[in-house]
């Protein structure tokens, strides 16, 4: 026998969870949404001809990043392409993979074969994205 649930102290939800016992609340947990998506972004900050490539843990939130990074970057800044991923470890493997253009912490010169990425990436996001997660896996191999 369930004992029974305090039904003052649940929402109307779990109110009805409570009264099926384990069995529903084990449904209920399975049910659960998925974690948020998480990704790699490149920013340009406009006039500096610099790229941040940083990574954000919810998709859904990437304005909220982006305008983090406004407030603290001296130069207007642009989404130019996200990348999406569930692992974050894929953020250093790309930035090692742009090593070549670092300039200080996360943020890279736009030349080069980073130049070259963003320009596919404006054209071509989701082919972009696909050659450059491949090479960046191949380099660890």
């Amino acid at each position: 026998m369930i004992p029974e649930w305090p039904d003052k102290h649940l929402g109307a939800e779990d109110q009805m969870f409570a009264q099926d016992g384990v069995a529903t609340v084990r449904q209920r947990q399975s049910s659960a949404k998925e974690p948020p998506r998480g990704g790699v972004y490149f920013v340009l900050a406009a006039g500096a001809g610099l790229v941040k490539i940083g990574w954000v843990r919810n998709f859904e939130k990437v304005e909220r990043r982006l305008d983090r990074i406004a407030t603290d970057c001296p130069y207007p800044i642009q989404l130019l392409h996200l990348i999406e991923s569930v692992e974050r470890v894929v953020e250093p493997r790309i930035q090692r993979h742009f090593d070549a253009c670092h300039h200080h912490g996360e943020w890279y010169r736009c030349e080069a074969h980073l130049k070259e990425f963003l320009q596919l990436a404006a054209v071509e996001p989701e082919s972009a994205s696909a050659i450059l997660i491949s090479t960046v896996a191949k380099e660890l191999s």
